[in-house]
């Protein structure tokens, strides 16, 4: 009887070899997967891996008043008249009439849906206008029954625009076990973080792309980011978190 190289023999037959050669590919695979867990951060593992890791931003928040301030924090309330058609640039328009009969437009643009204003509704807004290197921005909507939308693009939560947070909800960022997910001449790393968000007893944790409903409320997390300039070129800044949260019901 001449032995097998797997361990087996001639007699054991090929059923016998074959779950041998699967027990021990089994065993293998069982060996990687505990050096994997043990090497890989936890969150990252436990945050899908480096799919996610590798996810670049889906986008930004723009917003601003025509004819308006390009700084500082504009607040008003009014009826919405018209949606306007969009601009060259993709820009949504809405056309607002405020408590002194003047007309104000207001033009948004960010990846999905924009507020959900309807014609004929007075609004209460408020659309801020932050740094330039990168451009910021952040736009809130009430309505009678409370916050109806809040979207915001910032180099940190808070830093330039919304310093006072969004009403009832608390916004961060938080590492996520990842890797930086590229590298050029001018940026010496863009790691990919977590948006973490809480309102009440509710919270959610969400990398780029991703949706969650807390409560009333639909958060999706467009950017969420540190990156760090090479040295050549400081002035690279980037933005580091962007979001928008929707009243759905």
């Amino acid at each position: 009887m001449r032995p097998i190289e797997d361990g087996t023999s001639e007699r054991s037959g090929p059923g016998a070899q074959a779950l041998v050669r699967a027990m021990g590919a089994l065993a293998i695979a069982l060996t990687l997967a505990a050096c994997t867990d043990a090497g890989a951060p936890r969150a990252s593992a436990a945050r899908g891996g480096a799919g996610r890791c590798a996810a670049p931003p889906v986008g930004i928040v723009e917003v601003f008043l025509e004819g308006g301030s390009d700084s500082g924090a504009q607040r008003f309330s009014g009826e919405l008249t018209a949606s306007l058609p969009a601009s060259d640039l993709g820009f949504r328009r809405y056309a607002i009439r405020d408590a002194d009969g003047h007309e104000r437009r207001l033009a948004y643009r960010a990846p999905g849906d924009g507020p959900p204003l309807a014609p004929g509704k007075t609004y209460r807004f408020q659309v801020d206008q932050g740094g330039e290197a990168p451009h910021t921005g952040a736009l809130l909507v009430w309505d009678a029954s409370g916050l109806l939308f809040a979207a915001a693009s910032d180099v940190t939560p808070g830093a330039t625009v919304l310093r006072g947070g969004v009403p009832g909800f608390l916004i961060g960022l938080a590492p996520a076990g990842c890797a930086s997910r590229s590298r050029s001449e001018c940026i010496a790393s863009a790691t990919n973080l977590a948006l973490t968000v809480r309102s009440g007893a509710k919270r959610a944790t969400l990398l780029h792309g991703e949706e969650a409903r807390l409560g009333a409320y639909a958060v999706r997390c467009l950017t969420a980011q540190r990156v760090v300039a090479a040295p050549r070129c400081a002035d690279a800044a980037q933005h580091g978190i962007a979001y928008t949260i929707t009243r759905v019901n």
